[in-house]
C-alpha cells in the first residue's frame, strides 16, 4: 500500500510539470500582478518631452515677444531726405550700411552723416530733425534721443505733459515738450540755441555753475563806479567788486531756457547769452523742412 501511495504522488508531480512547461511567456506576462498592465500603458503613453522640457520650450517661445524685443522693433521714424552720404547703424551695430531716403528708423538705430552731407528725419509723431554734416544721432526710442557729435536741429511737435522728449549729450540732458532748437556738440563743448518754446537742461552729474553773460563795457562801468564811491575805503571797494561777481554766477540743479537765448556747456560750467543772429538762417531752413513734414502728414 505504501508503494502504491508513492507511485500516485510521483504521477501527480509529473502531470503538474507537464502542465507548467506548456505555458508560454506571454501568458505569464498577462497573468502578472494586478496593476502591471496599467503601468505598461502609462509607460507607452509617456510624452516625448518632460514637463520641464515643455516649460523650457514655452519660455523660449515667449522670449520672442519680450519687451526688449518689442522695443528694438519699434519704428521711430524714417529718413525723409538725404543729401550726400550717411551711414545707418541698425540697432547700434558697429558695421553700418549705406543709408538712403525712405529708410525706416527703429529704436536703437544710429544715423551718421558724412562730410558735406545732411539728412532730414521725420518722426512718427510729425516732428522734424535735421542732421548737419558729420553728425551722429542715436534714436533710442520715441521719447529718447542722444546726440553723439555734430550739429542737429529739432522741430519737436507739442507733446502731452507726460510725453516729453529728451535729448542727451555728453554733459547734459535736454527736456523738450514742443519747440525749435539746435544742439551742437564739438570740441568737448555743447551749445544749445533756442528759437521757439522752452527747454529744461539738466546736468548729467552734480549741478551747473551758471555764468550770466555780461559785456566788458558793463563790467568796466560798474568797476569805475565802485572805484569812485569807495576810493577812500579800499576794503569796502574790494568787497563791492566781489559782490558784483557773485551777481553773475550761481549754482543750479537745472536751467530753463527761453526763446531767443543760447547756452554753452563745458563740463558743469554753463554760460547763458542772447542767441546770435547768424543762427536765424538755419532755423529758417528748419522751418521749411518742418512745413514739408506737416504737408505730408495732411496728404
Amino acid at each position: 500500500m505504501y508503494k502504491s501511495f508513492i507511485g500516485i504522488t510521483t504521477l501527480c508531480i509529473s502531470l503538474a510539470s507537464v502542465s507548467l512547461t506548456g505555458i508560454s511567456l506571454p501568458a505569464l506576462a498577462s497573468s502578472s500582478a494586478p496593476g502591471s498592465s496599467e503601468l505598461n500603458t502609462e509607460s507607452a503613453s509617456t510624452p516625448s518631452q518632460l514637463p520641464s522640457q515643455q516649460m523650457e520650450s514655452s519660455d523660449s517661445a515667449s522670449e520672442e515677444t519680450t519687451p526688449m524685443v518689442i522695443a528694438e522693433n519699434l519704428v521711430v521714424g524714417s529718413i525723409r531726405e538725404l543729401n550726400g552720404k550717411a551711414m545707418l547703424h541698425k540697432q547700434g551695430e558697429v558695421r553700418g550700411i549705406k543709408a538712403s531716403s525712405g529708410d525706416i528708423l527703429k529704436a536703437q538705430d544710429i544715423l551718421r552723416t558724412k562730410r558735406n552731407s545732411n539728412a532730414v528725419i521725420q518722426l512718427i509723431d510729425g516732428s522734424t530733425i535735421v542732421l548737419q554734416e558729420q553728425s551722429s544721432l542715436h534714436l533710442k526710442g520715441l521719447q529718447s534721443l542722444s546726440l553723439e557729435e555734430g550739429t542737429v536741429l529739432f522741430d519737436i511737435r507739442k507733446r502731452g505733459q507726460s510725453k516729453g522728449l529728451t535729448v542727451a549729450t555728453k554733459t547734459a540732458v535736454i527736456g523738450v515738450k514742443g519747440t525749435q532748437f539746435l544742439v551742437k556738440d564739438e570740441d568737448n563743448q555743447v551749445d544749445v540755441y533756442l528759437n521757439e518754446g522752452n527747454v529744461e537742461i539738466n546736468p548729467i552729474e552734480g549741478s551747473f555753475k551758471h555764468y550770466k553773460a555780461v559785456t566788458t563795457a558793463s563790467f568796466d562801468e560798474y568797476s569805475q563806479q565802485m572805484m569812485q564811491e569807495f576810493q577812500q575805503e579800499k576794503e569796502k571797494m574790494q568787497q563791492g567788486i566781489e559782490d558784483m561777481k557773485r551777481e553773475f554766477v550761481d549754482y543750479l540743479n537745472s536751467f530753463d531756457m527761453e526763446a531767443g537765448t543760447a547756452v554753452s556747456i563745458s563740463g558743469n560750467e554753463l554760460t547763458s547769452y542772447p542767441m546770435p543772429d547768424r543762427y536765424n538762417e538755419l532755423f529758417k531752413e528748419l522751418e521749411e523742412q518742418a512745413e514739408i513734414t506737416r504737408q505730408k502728414l495732411m496728404q
